[in-house]
């Protein structure tokens, strides 16, 4: 017989308890890097439309733009930062979880039952950083259903072998 009972909600486990784990603190540098390569791309695509005649900004104009870009640079290195604070992950017996978000918090749970494929990836710079992205896929979806960037590759790899143990096992 299929019994549905009901659970009350004081006896369930609160997040708050959970101890995640931070991410590495070199990702808060690429995080940095990334948007200091951007301004530098605007500005420079900002300074080269002054010889190109058809586009010519006049200087005033020139001086209000590089003002708003480096203004907009500024506010998402300090969204960076703060949003740094906030990328955490959990490994327990049955499941991983992520946080992350500065206006709006996520919280994502991927059980261990559900997983198909782990992957763990890392650009150059990534490399260079020793830093590694780990992608979590499961049963019925196209894309990965949890990525945890800013792991170190230790790191990364040793939660891939304990997700794929858990996983075959």
């Amino acid at each position: 017989m299929y019994i549905n009972s009901q659970i009350n909600t004081d006896e369930i486990p609160s997040i708050e308890t959970i101890e995640f784990q931070s991410i590495s603190k070199n990702y808060l540098k690429l995080l940095i890097f990334n948007n200091l390569l951007l301004y530098f791309f605007i500005i420079a695509l900002l300074f080269s439309s002054t010889f190109v005649p058809k586009f010519k900004i006049e200087l005033t104009y020139l001086g209000l733009i590089f003002g708003v870009v480096t203004l907009v640079v500024i506010l998402l290195i300090a969204f960076s930062i703060y949003g740094f604070s906030k990328r955490k992950y959990a490994l327990r017996t049955h499941d991983i979880l992520y946080t992350q978000g500065v206006l709006v918090n996520k919280l994502t749970t991927v059980t261990h039952s559900r997983i198909q494929h782990i992957e763990v990836s890392s650009s150059f710079i990534e490399r260079k950083l020793n830093l590694a992205t780990l992608s979590v896929y499961t049963a019925g979806d196209s894309g990965s259903d949890l990525v945890i960037k800013g792991l170190t590759a230790a790191e990364a790899n040793k939660i891939n072998a304990h997700l794929s143990a858990r996983m075959n096992g």
